[in-house]
């Protein structure tokens, strides 16, 4: 019960004291900084947060109270608690001041710090208080030194970025490079770095500078890692034939049946109209397909990229093709997505409007998973919408709703029923 009432009675000044908190804060974004200056320094009174202790430079600094500031860092570097980061908050109330030596000096120690105390590691709060003030060259002194005096710390995060604020790209690449190697985890973060700096241009500066740098790193130290950025600075720079020469070395290398990264390449250039190198992939593709459903995806490829490179006159030849592979692969559900292509074309391209409903008709009664149904249905409702058969559609449409209600294919059919109904009443 005491407990109760000690909390009860503490909560007001809990409260109170977190809206100092927050107003203090605000005053100092809002640039007032005499309240902010008043209200810190009642704060750090009741609680020595170091934060507050740095709120209250910061505003003696805005007030350019210098001599004040100076006075309440050295003061705060007597106590025998060691904070080497407060050299670097004097080093910048000194250089606020124009005072260029001082600074330096103060800089200096701040590193030194880092640089001889093996005992613990002030890499971390020294750099931020350097990248704090924008003193790159200093931060990344600060980070190297530690990482050699603590080889398992690793600051190549910071270094990347200080490197790219630099304008040292080569610098910045190979930080980058040495921490997803140890993290595979910022390839991601790593990607998205790089497209900063590099384009669709290989001879751009960037593109340059990341392909030497993992060509470098390539033949030091084989890893796929190093193929597979090659293939992404490769697929930026739509050169899809040298990106598949990288896939194809990974898959070899991985001695495997994953072909996923060489069918993401195909996928692409066939996306990017690359249809000469699409079909150079998807070929590749064929030839090393260890299952039917590998064979069947790699034909499914390249016949939609010569629907898309035929003219009439090559119609013929295209049904002819798909009804080999019907021949050899079967017409179940295994080919389902290449029939939905095929009677697409025969539909939409090859003029045969009857004879691609009545095959579809007879493929939504197999044994297809309630996706696919819905799926060939709805190819079948566009179809008969085409050929102005709007009724028969909307049963289609509405069948769709119902079989795969919540997918986003049902709102798809939802969407179509309205579309179909203001055709119907046009008609």
């Amino acid at each position: 019960m005491r407990k109760i009432i000690f909390i009860l009675l503490l909560l007001p000044l809990t409260i109170a004291y977190a809206q100092n908190d927050l107003l203090a804060k605000n005053y100092l974004e809002q640039g007032e900084y005499e309240k902010a200056l008043l209200l810190y320094t009642k704060l750090y009174k009741k609680n020595k947060n170091f934060n507050y202790f740095k709120a209250i430079i910061t505003s003696n600094q805005q007030l350019e109270k210098y001599k004040e500031a100076e006075k309440i860092i050295l003061n705060k570097l007597d106590t025998k608690r060691i904070i080497p980061q407060l050299y670097v908050e004097l080093g910048y109330n000194y250089s606020l001041q124009r005072n260029d030596s001082l600074a330096t000096i103060n800089y200096d120690k701040a590193i030194l710090f880092v640089k001889e105390t093996v005992k613990f590691n002030y890499g971390r709060s020294v750099g931020q208080a350097f990248e704090k003030y924008s003193l790159i060259e200093e931060a990344i002194a600060t980070y190297t030194i530690a990482m050699e005096v603590f080889p398992d710390s690793d600051f190549s995060y910071q270094l990347a970025k200080l490197y790219g604020e630099q304008g040292n790209l080569e610098k910045m690449f190979d930080s980058y490079l040495t921490l997803i190697k140890k993290n595979r985890s910022y390839l991601g973060v790593a990607k998205q770095n790089f497209s900063q700096y590099i384009s669709e241009n290989s001879t751009d500066e960037g593109n340059v500078l990341l392909r030497k740098s993992l060509l470098r790193k390539l033949q030091k130290q084989p890893d796929v890692l190093y193929n597979e950025l090659l293939s992404w600075l490769f697929v930026q720079q739509k050169d899809y034939k040298k990106a598949f020469l990288q896939e194809k070395a990974i898959y070899k290398r991985m001695g495997d049946d994953d072909m996923s990264g060489i069918a993401d390449i195909a996928y692409i250039a066939t996306k990017d109209e690359d249809y000469e190198n699409a079909t150079l992939i998807v070929n590749y593709l064929l030839e090393n397909a260890s299952t039917p459903e590998g064979k069947i995806a790699g034909h499914q490829y390249l016949m939609k990229i010569k629907r898309k490179t035929s003219k009439k006159k090559d119609y013929p030849e295209i049904e002819k093709e798909y009804q080999r592979l019907f021949s050899e692969f079967g017409e179940g559900k295994k080919t389902y997505q290449l029939q939905l292509d095929f009677n697409y074309f025969e539909a939409f391209k090859n003029q045969k409007k009857d004879f691609a409903i009545a095959n579809l008709k007879r493929f939504s009664k197999e044994p297809l998973t309630r996706y696919q149904k819905a799926r060939v249905k709805m190819l079948l409702a566009d179809i008969l919408v085409f050929d102005e058969r709007f009724n028969e559609a909307l049963i289609y449409y509405s069948q769709i709703q119902n079989e795969v209600k919540g997918d986003l294919l049902a709102q798809e059919a939802r969407f179509k029923v309205a579309k179909t109904s203001y055709f119907k009443g046009r008609f």
